[in-house]
C-alpha cells in the first residue's frame, strides 16, 4: 500500500543530515526516499506479525556467516553509539526479516532506505547513490562488523561503504540514519 507524502510526513521528519521515523510508523518492511530535504513515497511493502521472542537468557547470538567468495566491501567507518542499545528480541526479529528480503537482492532506489522495524528496533540499509541492490552477505558482515568493533551485539550503529554509497545499520526507532544522505 502506497502511503501519501501528506501522511509520510507524519510518519518521519528530516532531521539536519538523515532521516527519524516517528514511533507512529507500524512495524514491517518499510521503503522511503529522500529529495530536496523531504522524506517521501514511504511505503509499507509488509506488515510485521509479532512471534513469541527467543528466549534472549538460554539462545546464542547469532553469528552471521557471509557466503562471499570475493573480497569483502572496505570499511570507509564503523560508527557505534555509546550508550544506546537495541532490544534483543525486537533486533533479532527485524533483523532477520531483512536478511529475509535481501537474500532475493532487490534493488533500492537512488537516495532510498529500506528497513525492518519491530518494536523500538530498526534494521536498515540506505543507499546515497545510483540503484544498488541489499545483499544478505554484505548485511551479515556489516553486522559482524559492528558486533566486533562496539563489543557489542546490542549497540546501535551503522557501516558505511564510500565507494558502493551504502550504509547498513541497526538503530532505535528514535535515532537519526542515513546521515550521508
Amino acid at each position: 500500500m502506497k502511503i501519501s507524502t501528506f501522511l509520510v510526513l507524519a510518519f518521519g521528519a528530516v532531521t539536519g543530515f538523515g532521516v527519524q521515523l516517528s514511533e507512529d510508523i507500524s512495524d514491517g518492511l518499510f521503503t522511503a526516499e529522500i529529495g530536496s530535504g523531504k522524506l517521501k513515497n514511504l511505503e509499507m511493502l509488509a506488515l510485521h506479525e509479532r512471534a513469541e521472542p527467543a528466549d534472549i537468557a538460554t539462545t546464542p547470538n547469532p553469528q552471521f556467516r557471509s557466503r562471499i567468495m570475493q573480497r569483502k566491501l572496505p570499511v570507509t567507518q564503523a560508527s557505534c553509539s555509546d550508550f544506546l542499545f537495541v532490544d534483543s528480541a525486537d533486533y533479532v526479529q527485524s533483523l532477520q526479516k531483512l536478511q529475509d528480503y535481501c537474500n532475493a537482492g532487490p534493488y533500492v532506489k537512488s537516495k532510498g532506505i529500506i528497513g525492518f522495524k519491530v518494536g523500538s528496533s530498526v534494521a536498515y540499509m540506505c543507499n546515497y547513490g545510483k540503484r544498488i541492490q541489499c545483499l544478505t552477505d554484505e548485511l551479515n558482515d556489516d553486522m559482524n562488523t559492528l558486533n566486533s568493533r562496539c563489543h557489542s551485539q546490542q549497540k546501535t550503529g551503522f557501516v558505511w561503504h564510500k565507494g558502493v554509497k551504502k550504509t547498513y545499520g541497526r538503530s532505535l526507532l528514535t535515532e537519526t540514519i542515513c546521515g550521508n544522505i
